[in-house]
């Protein structure tokens, strides 16, 4: 069984202490105005983030979007361990992947869950 992989806000999270299923943050750095107690059952799993050279990069404009999600794949893609959790945890079910970035839906867990998906579908 393989899980479905959802996409979040932390900030949205937060309001609800648990949840169905897992439910990890992925960012390096810990979201500005919220306590580490208000996680409730939420993990935090920073590995799999972006490497704060490649964070720093494409926030000063060094890199665009497109460059940028190259990258962070082929970061991913070096370091396979780092998914290993990630992994674990969909093979069991359905996982959340939250940021704090403004728009999940457009942030860098886009190229995580592809990665993952490509991972369950075809593991090495």
């Amino acid at each position: 069984m393989t899980g479905e992989i959802f996409l979040d806000r932390i900030q949205n999270a937060v309001h609800h202490p648990t949840a169905e299923h897992p439910r990890v943050l992925t960012d390096r750095l810990w979201p500005r105005g919220l306590r580490k107690d208000a996680l409730g059952d939420i993990q935090w799993y920073k590995e799999a983030s972006p490497s704060t050279e490649l964070r720093k990069a494409f926030h000063s404009g060094e890199l665009n979007v497109s460059t940028f999600q190259v990258a962070y794949k082929k970061q991913l893609l070096e370091n396979l361990a780092c998914l290993d959790p990630l992994l674990a945890l969909l093979k069991r079910g359905d996982v959340t992947l939250l940021t704090a970035t403004k728009d999940a839906n457009t942030s860098y867990l886009q190229v995580l869950k592809t990665v993952l998906v490509e991972r369950i579908a075809h593991p090495k």
